[in-house]
């Protein structure tokens, strides 16, 4: 086997402590199902295989965790109760390229057997170590997700308005990228909204309005606006505010310190959220949280599997890591003088990603059919 598929552990003190290297977050979301509360299993009701269940898969690269789960499961998230692995394996938790999973049958009952057909080949490094290299799988393929939500976030009209504003630069360019320095409309202010603080004192993000987010009503929900460059506040001293004419207010200033695109006149200057992270996120089921799915990353009303949309549930109702049911949207029946209600017809499931005043960002874990502005949010 090539040495870049073998695992990272590192020996100290007679104790092997596995060290998993993975680009984002890898062996934290294969144990995500691991440890769901016992009140997310309560609707699993009765454990269903899918009647076209394969008896054996290898895992490949580029598997997920989710995806073999639906390979044998109905229910993909119930994939905890119905596993178990070969004493050899000292982490069941974590799922590696070349494993083996199996269906077998227990009493009657089937079960899925995860299993190694060989032990990995290991590199002696040094007396301080030994060292394996390969990557568990991931839950999701979050690789593929998180260049589109990144920063990214969901802002109210009136927050926006009352923010500061890109109005000019010393070379009077109007179109900025790094190392430049950006004059604003005002000086920054403690409100935030979604709840968020900056992660260092005095740096802030540069976006831009993307589309505006409407409920099914037509209100509007917030406004969806791209992540485009990080800025530094650099203060302005008392005396040189004083320099302000004929009631004027002093333009203030700010140093871009990276930029992601061009910046351009008026666009807003807001407080820099934390990095898409989900290390510290735990899978729940929806319960009682009920919403829609109100728009996307751009203003396309479809979508499929593992598309990023917006949510009309905020973060008084939900958070990163609550799985919904998607159906089909509600439509009225009418025969022969008679209305009918449809049925809840699903078409998938979302995982909630991140979470706003009013909204929130969600990936699409699978889907039978395309999904569209108005597909309903319920339980799983």
């Amino acid at each position: 086997m090539a040495d870049s598929e073998k695992k990272t552990t590192k020996e100290t003190s007679g104790l092997e402590v596995n060290l998993i290297v993975n680009a984002l977050c890898t062996c934290m979301f294969v144990a995500l199902l691991m440890f769901m509360s016992p009140a997310a299993f309560a609707k699993g009701d009765i454990i269903q295989f899918r009647t076209d269940a394969p008896s054996q898969h290898i895992v490949v690269k580029g598997d997920t965790l989710w995806d073999i789960s639906e390979t044998f499961l109905s229910d993909p998230w119930l994939w905890p109760k119905v596993w178990q692995s070969n004493p050899e394996i000292r982490d069941p938790h974590l799922i590696y390229p070349g494993d083996v999973i199996t269906l077998v049958y227990q009493n009657g009952q089937p079960k899925l057997m995860l299993s190694r057909q060989s032990h990995k080949p290991i590199i002696a490094l040094s007396p301080q170590g030994i060292k394996r290299l390969k990557p568990a799988i991931d839950l999701i393929d979050w690789a593929s997700v998180e260049p589109f939500i990144n920063q990214d976030q969901i802002l109210s009209n009136t927050y926006i308005d009352a923010g500061m504003m890109v109005i000019g630069n010393p070379q009077q360019l109007t179109r900025l990228t790094s190392q430049q320095l950006i004059f604003a409309t005002q000086a920054p202010v403690e409100h935030n909204e979604n709840n968020m603080q900056n992660r260092s004192k005095d740096q802030y993000a540069v976006v831009h309005k993307q589309h505006t987010i409407y409920d099914m009503q037509g209100a509007t929900l917030g406004v969806h606006v791209k992540h485009v460059a990080d800025a530094q506040y650099q203060p302005i001293s008392a005396q040189q505010d004083m320099l302000a004419i004929n009631d004027s207010h002093l333009a203030q200033v700010f140093a871009i310190t990276d930029s992601k695109q061009e910046i351009t006149l008026g666009d807003r200057i807001v407080s820099k959220p934390a990095l898409f992270d989900m290390s510290n996120v735990t899978l729940s089921i929806a319960d009682s949280q009920q919403g829609y799915v109100v728009g996307g990353m751009t203003t396309r009303t479809r979508w499929s599997k593992s598309d990023v949309v917006v949510i009309d549930v905020g973060q008084d109702q939900t958070q990163p890591g609550m799985v919904f049911g998607i159906y089909a949207p509600n439509q009225s029946l009418t025969y022969l003088g008679n209305g009918y209600a449809q049925p809840l017809m699903k078409q998938g499931d979302l995982v909630v990603i991140a979470s706003f005043a009013t909204t929130s960002f969600g990936v699409i874990v699978n889907a039978n059919s395309v999904i569209q502005r108005g597909a309903q949010l319920r339980a799983p």
